[in-house]
């Protein structure tokens, strides 16, 4: 907009924009062309790689395949082949298929120092799947196993799976990106296979989401426009809070992860994943027997549960109470996937090996029919005012603790009786805002659609630095 001084002193406006069709257009140029550059970026890495396998021939031929003349370009190390099946769950923005391993390793609760050395066991060993998030702080340490096993072994960064998940202080529109760029700055990447909402929940604010799950989910839908990610993903939602997203989104949730185990088995949202083609990921198989202390809760823990020692000892494979409770998931939902978490070398590899044999159909019967039911991971920690697992919301909540686009009480939910409780709830709509109730920010559409034009990650710059690595390592020849 422009001002101009016009006839009587009057101040006139201009749009010098060329209006909201130009404005699109623009946007759509600039995703576009990202596209594009991160398209040839793959390119080049299939391409550096092709160098390096002709490099490698080279030396071979010419004799210089030991001792020091190897330096640094010398023979990579062989590692085990992939351990883990997988499968498909969705094609990603250039129609390529994306295939999820069945099992990962996850990478919270790790102390500093630990996880490196835990992801370069992992990988060596036969996993192909890790599983970050920006809230755990060791990215960073991930970023360097992944770049020394690239660098002395036969993996490329094609071979392995890398999830990452936006943390509750950066769901405004404009922090997404940021926060992606962070963590594929930490991790040593150029993508992610898959990024996820980590919990339903905003910074600070108790009495609902804010920003709305709405604005969230259009930045992350442009992630996968612009290739910064193959697929996106929500962790620890709620039915209702899917169905929220599935009533808007142009992109749907490729998968949700939750916990699930003999103690948690959630039947409701692995049959909805199922119906709505959502992959589900299970994270904390072993009923999460270290949370009791890093998040201070009280209750069963299912690795001492009789019934689950008595199928332990009753089977002949004579497997441990671990590889017993994974074998449970992956052969109860054998179209999901499972994180398994540890930094013990022995363990870490004593987990993948859940893939030839299975467990008796008594067995089975047994770990599925705990009466113990207990989320070990509840979120109590962020202390909201509003339900986060939409458990005790009347049906005319329709969208739980996320925000509707239009007006809503938060000062009072309602039983199926029509009887008021006083437990704080944002999602019941009412035809008109109530007085003297606080409201929630209404969603700015034109704020989904729109960015500056610096706000898009530039490929080019980790494209050049590709090109100036392959020219360097060619010269060494």
């Amino acid at each position: 907009m422009k001002e101009i001084e016009g006839e009587n002193d009057r101040v006139q406006w201009f749009d010098l924009t060329g209006g909201k069709r130009v404005v699109e257009a623009k946007q759509r140029a600039r995703i576009e062309s990202c596209r594009h550059d991160t398209k040839n970026l793959k390119i080049w890495r299939k391409e550096a790689r092709e160098e390096i396998a002709l490099m490698e021939r080279l030396r071979k031929e010419h004799g210089l395949d030991d001792g020091e003349k190897q330096g640094k370009m010398g023979a990579r190390e062989a590692v085990a082949a992939a351990a883990a099946p997988t499968v498909f769950f969705r094609y990603d923005i250039d129609e390529e298929k994306i295939n999820i391993p069945l099992l990962g390793l996850g990478t919270w609760k790790s102390n500093p120092g630990e996880v490196r050395k835990a992801v370069e066991v992992a990988l060596k060993c036969g996993y192909r799947h890790i599983d970050c998030a920006s809230i755990y702080q060791n990215e960073h340490e991930v970023g360097e196993a992944l770049e020394h096993v690239f660098k002395t072994t036969t993996l490329v960064r094609e071979d392995i799976f890398i999830t990452s998940k936006v943390w509750n202080d950066m769901h405004k529109y404009e922090q997404v990106l940021p926060a992606v760029q962070k963590t594929l700055r930490e991790l040593k990447s150029d993508y992610l296979d898959l990024y996820l909402i980590h919990w339903p929940v905003t910074d600070t604010n108790t009495r609902y989401i804010d920003p709305p799950i709405e604005v969230t989910w259009r930045a992350m839908e442009r992630l996968v426009d612009i290739g910064t990610v193959r697929a996106i993903g929500v962790s620890n939602f709620s039915v209702k809070k899917l169905k929220h997203i599935l009533s808007f989104c142009k992109i749907k949730p490729a998968v949700c992860q939750v916990e699930i185990h003999p103690y948690w088995r959630q039947k409701e949202i692995i049959e909805f994943c199922e119906q709505n083609k959502i992959h589900v990921t299970a994270y904390s198989p072993l009923g999460s027997p270290d949370s009791a202390s890093v998040l201070g809760r009280s209750g069963p823990n299912l690795m001492d549960d009789p019934a689950v020692k008595q199928v332990v000892a009753s089977e002949e494979s004579c497997k441990n109470i671990g590889q017993v409770l994974v074998r449970w998931a992956l052969q109860t939902r054998p179209k999901s996937s499972v994180l398994v978490k540890s930094i013990n070398p022995e363990r870490i590899k004593s987990n993948l090996d859940v893939f030839d044999w299975q467990l008796s159909e008594e067995s089975v019967a047994i770990l599925s029919s705990l009466p113990t039911q207990k989320r070990m991971v509840d979120g109590s920690f962020f202390k909201l005012e509003y339900d986060l697992w939409d458990e005790k919301v009347d049906e005319k909540s329709l969208y739980g603790g996320a925000m509707p686009p239009e007006t809503f009480v938060t000062a009072e939910t309602f039983d199926r009786d029509g009887s008021k409780k006083s437990n704080l709830h944002p999602g019941f709509v009412k035809s008109a805002p109530a007085r003297n109730r606080s409201t929630a920010p209404s969603i700015n559409k034109e704020s989904l659609d729109s960015s500056d034009d610096d706000d898009i990650g530039d490929p080019r710059k980790a494209l050049r630095q590709l090109k100036n690595l392959s020219t360097r390592g060619q010269a060494k020849i």
